[in-house]
């Protein structure tokens, strides 16, 4: 038949299939038993949300200009199979995480940070900030044994089972407090 059917309500006992454009305005709500196969991908107009879950646990929304992935419950998981890369627009390196390996941060494309087997890697420099900066030399009983402290523009080596400062550097020098044992030979 050519033309149109206008009804109020229609129920198919078989399959249906349209060769056309299928049209459905106002509709409220599509309830399908079943998989959806939508064989041209799925499009969704600007500030629309795609919900998954009961009470909308989980949404992707896209609004002209930016992107947003909201998880509202539990752990948000992410299985990539085997490696995770993630990219700017420009296809440049963010950061990479390798299944069963390292992972690695990068700034402007180029490697800043990457995890190894012993421990971590920090490429180029590291910059401490705040009023006493200061990294702790931690020992398998979890309190720091050493510390390197920039003191007011002296750099300090700071032993924390005596509470007192071995080793201060400064721009003319350095100054040994206590005792100095060489058990071999200074290159």
């Amino acid at each position: 038949t050519v033309g149109s059917i206008t009804g109020v309500a229609a129920t198919f006992t078989g399959n249906l299939n349209v060769g056309g454009v299928l049209t459905y305005e106002d509709v409220k709500n599509v309830d399908s038993v079943g998989v959806i196969t939508a064989r041209a991908g799925i499009k969704v107009p600007d500030n629309q949300r795609i919900n998954v879950g009961d009470g909308n646990d989980l949404y992707l929304k896209h609004d002209g200009t930016n992107s947003e992935l909201h998880n509202n419950a539990g752990n948000l998981t992410i299985d990539s199979g085997i490696n995770l890369n993630i990219t700017n627009v420009h296809g440049e390196d963010m950061a990479k995480f390798i299944a069963n390996g390292e992972v690695q941060l990068y700034h402007d494309n180029a490697k800043k940070f990457e995890t190894t087997t012993t421990g971590a890697t920090i490429y180029q420099k590291l910059q401490l900030s705040g009023a006493h900066p200061r990294i702790d030399l931690v020992d398998s009983d979890a309190n720091p044994n050493w510390s390197i402290i920039n003191n007011q523009g002296i750099l300090g080596f700071y032993d924390d089972t005596n509470g007192a400062y071995r080793l201060n550097v400064t721009t003319s020098g350095a100054t040994v407090i206590g005792d100095i044992t060489i058990s071999d030979k200074i290159i």
